[in-house]
């Protein structure tokens, strides 16, 4: 029985190993040109240059950047809710990309355009003195919470662009041990990717981000819903 056990655990792991390292491979290749753009950035020296690439990627993420994240936690969401009758892992996210392409073209437009006021903000006075610069540090952070939480709310709820949006900044705001574990993981990912393992990139970076976020996401919807029962 002991060894049935460890024998059931490891296929379990290897196939989550799997989902994830093929969605997240999905994932990649959508957003092909974005990652081409941004390795780019890392190298660019000159200022005009820089401005020109960060418009790129500002013009680019409603296109492909939020879609395919929007169909990546959708699938994420699928495995972890729906235990029975699955898809097929890339039919699956084709049709979480069609159906959420228009929903998520738009919130992407508009969190693309608070992006870029952030960063222009956060550049021009971050500058100014340290207390600027741990405010609008801490307002980037909270809006990437915000985006976050924009799919994994996405991946569960049937909302307007707008109910979304405000059901994330409420998640955001109201859930502060979630918004903590969402920061935390996707600095210790970002960092080990970007830094120690690069190749894990185009391999687990970002579906280890959404596995982590809509799992606590979720755990956080059943304790809610146990509660009002």
């Amino acid at each position: 029985m002991r060894e049935s056990g460890i024998v059931g655990g490891l296929h379990y792991l290897s196939v989550w190993i799997m989902r994830l390292g093929m969605i997240n491979i999905l994932w990649f290749l959508s957003n092909l040109p974005i990652m081409i753009i941004s390795f780019i950035l890392l190298f660019a020296e000159d200022m005009g240059v820089v401005l020109v690439l960060c418009l790129l990627l500002f013009i680019l993420a409603p296109i492909m950047l939020f879609p395919s994240t929007a169909a990546l936690f959708s699938s994420v969401r699928e495995w972890l809710v729906m235990k029975e009758d699955q898809p097929p892992l890339f039919s699956g996210f084709l049709r979480f990309y069609k159906e959420n392409y228009k929903k998520s073209f738009t919130a992407g437009c508009i969190m693309s355009l608070l992006w870029m006021i952030w960063l222009v903000d956060y550049y021009y006075f971050s500058q100014k003195n340290v207390i600027l610069f741990m405010v609008f540090l801490m307002m980037g952070i909270m809006l990437f919470v915000v985006t976050i939480n924009f799919f994994s709310v996405n991946a569960h709820y049937n909302l307007t662009v707008l109910g979304t949006l405000k059901n994330a900044l409420i998640l955001t705001v109201g859930r502060p041990i979630l918004t903590i574990i969402i920061v935390l993981s996707s600095l210790l990912i970002g960092y080990t990717s970007l830094v120690k393992v690069p190749p894990l990139i185009p391999f687990f970076s970002m579906s280890l981000i959404a596995f982590i976020s809509f799992s606590s996401f979720y755990s956080y919807y059943l304790k809610v819903k146990q509660a009002l029962k």
